[in-house]
């Protein structure tokens, strides 16, 4: 797989993403990275294949500067800013490499418009921050709506792709998440140590009293300063012997003068102080407040709560495995197996293999499966030890998913009255729906309405727009927007046919009925023409009409009897 991996031109940026960048190229995936021209020598030290793409930061952060002064200026910084620069070059760097997969940071959008255009699939790799704040992320799509019209006219700007990384520690997560979740898959992922380019040693590294700590200010200046270094030596004295600090490209002369146990650099490798400590009974703790190592394995929630810091890589035990994915709903749910006995990716890894496939072939009682057998509409679910080797006849087996629909013929969840009242229903098709876990559950409950909805064609694609599907009251954080568009599955033929109609005949798309079919959902769209207000007055008396006509028919029938 040709996988395009592009962050900010900032080293805080680019450095969590190299080691996931690196895993995919061992894992035998051609990997390209698309950087500021000043951060190439660097990403190419680091063993990847790197282009220059857009600004540098320094351009990037005078531009900003200039054209939009003032508190705003980091906001049209990574996006109005960033973005229009870096992406003529992605797509000259796509015509001639055909990148099949966008690894991003999730500061850097030209990445997801890129995999937009490209029609390709878009992973966000985020910071070991919290997620953005609501306000945050709406202000940014807002200013990345006009880049996005420019490209692609009528598809709503999005700043995650299809997947998101969450590497922030759950103990430090906020709420925001849920706002990311419910248009993104999200997928927690655990720290990894990395290093950047080899360095050597310093001298006075083996004469380094223990235990000592090892503190990060990352590349932000805001954090390099003399009261901070004040604080944190303050906090970690009663615990360590020393403490080492790095400024990153800041000058060390920023912090002042520190006090005698404390040694201030600009770099150092975290394994050259991690290292030097048993692994049975860790002595050096690192600790970042901005930077973010890069992702491996999922991690469950427990993990959080059993290590010290966020970023320390030197725990003794493993990392324990996730227990279900987290961000949407695992239809499979495993938590047996023991954890991986370190937190590198396994030989085959690649990108697209984030979640596990579910077991082939029926559900049986393997240890670790919750599996229930229904023995009529009102069964109970029973444990797997009770449960015979093989499915018997006249039972059936399903997932754990809450329940299935039938399995023949046609389950009516909602339709829309009204769409034949106000208009004329001139054909008819049905389609299938693109739909999350917990839409699913909310329409197998019976939960839906089509008044307000309606069908547009957008770049050769027709979504179902303000169909409202409420939450699924069971559901999490990771529950659905009830008003989200839905993708509609059609052929391409039919899809081209109903464009050139809708255009060229002043139609419009209306969803007539949502039903499960088989146990799939369906729509039926209606191709529909607006009334005027005298076409429905005509319905309405021919409607009644002939109920008057019925009505006397029937009182006639029952008179001769």
């Amino acid at each position: 797989m040709r996988i395009l991996v592009t962050a900010f031109p900032g080293l805080g940026h680019l450095h969590p993403l190299v080691p996931l960048a690196l895993a995919a190229r061992s894992a035998g995936h051609d990997v390209r990275l698309g950087i500021g021209a000043d951060l190439v020598g660097w990403a190419q030290r680091c063993g990847l294949d790197a282009w220059p793409v857009g600004l540098t930061a320094h351009a990037a952060h005078v531009l900003a500067e200039r054209e939009h002064p003032g508190p705003a200026r980091t906001q049209h910084l990574f996006t109005d800013v960033c973005v229009p620069a870096a992406l003529p070059d992605l797509l000259a760097l796509a015509s001639t490499w055909r990148p099949e997969l966008v690894l991003h940071e999730e500061a850097e959008y030209a990445g997801v418009l890129l995999a937009a255009l490209l029609d390709i699939g878009c992973v966000t790799q985020s910071w070991s921050s919290p997620a953005r704040p609501a306000a945050s992320r709406q202000v940014q799509t807002r200013l990345l709506a006009p880049v996005w019209d420019r490209y692609l006219p009528g598809s709503p700007p999005r700043r995650e792709g299809q997947l998101y990384l969450d590497a922030c520690p759950a103990p430090f997560q906020t709420d925001d998440l849920a706002g990311i979740a419910r248009t993104t898959r999200v997928e927690a992922v655990g720290p990894a140590l990395f290093d950047g380019p080899p360095a050597p040693a310093p001298d006075w590294l083996a004469d380094l009293p223990r235990p000592a700590a090892y503190l990060t200010l990352g590349t932000v200046d805001v954090f390099s300063t003399p009261a901070t270094l004040a604080h944190a030596a303050s906090a970690l004295s009663p615990g360590f012997a020393s403490v080492v600090v790095s400024t990153g490209p800041n000058p060390v002369g920023s912090l002042g003068a520190p006090p005698p146990h404390v040694r201030a650099v600009q770099y150092l490798p975290q394994s050259l102080v991690t290292s030097r400590s048993p692994s049975s009974c860790p002595r050096s703790t690192s600790w970042s407040p901005t930077g973010a190592p890069a992702a491996r394995w999922r991690r469950s929630r427990a993990a959080c709560r059993t290590s010290s810091w966020p970023g320390t890589a030197t725990a003794s035990a493993p990392p324990p495995r996730l227990s279900s994915a987290s961000g949407r709903a695992s239809r499979w749910h495993r938590t047996s197996g023991p954890p991986p006995a370190s937190p590198r990716p396994p030989a085959d890894w690649s990108p697209s293999r984030v979640s596990p496939p579910p077991p082939a072939g029926p559900a049986t009682s393997s240890p670790g499966v919750r599996v229930r057998r229904r023995r009529s509409r009102c069964s109970s679910p029973t444990s797997p030890a009770e449960l015979p080797s093989q499915p018997t006849l006249g039972r059936r087996w399903v997932r754990d998913d809450g329940g299935m629909a039938e399995t023949g013929g046609r389950k009516l969840v909602a339709s829309n009255r009204k769409a034949r009242h106000d208009y004329t229903i001139e054909d008819t098709l049905e389609a299938g729906l693109v739909l999350t876990g917990t839409e699913v559950k909310s329409l197998r409950a019976g939960r839906a309405s089509l008044v307000d909805g309606y069908a547009t064609v957008i770049d050769g694609e027709i979504y179902l727009q303000s169909v409202h599907i409420p939450e699924y009251t069971q559901g999490t954080w990771t529950n659905h927007p009830a008003r989200r568009s839905r993708k509609l599955l059609l052929h391409r033929q039919q899809i081209d046919k109903i464009d050139s109609r809708v255009r060229e005949s002043g139609l419009t798309l209306v969803p007539l009925s949502l039903y499960f079919r088989d146990g799939r959902a369906k729509v039926e769209i209606g191709i529909a023409r607006g009334k005027r207000t005298y076409d429905k007055r005509q319905a309405l008396r021919e409607r009644q009409d002939k109920r008057d006509v019925e009505r006397a028919m029937s009182t006639a029938r029952r008179g001769q009897r």
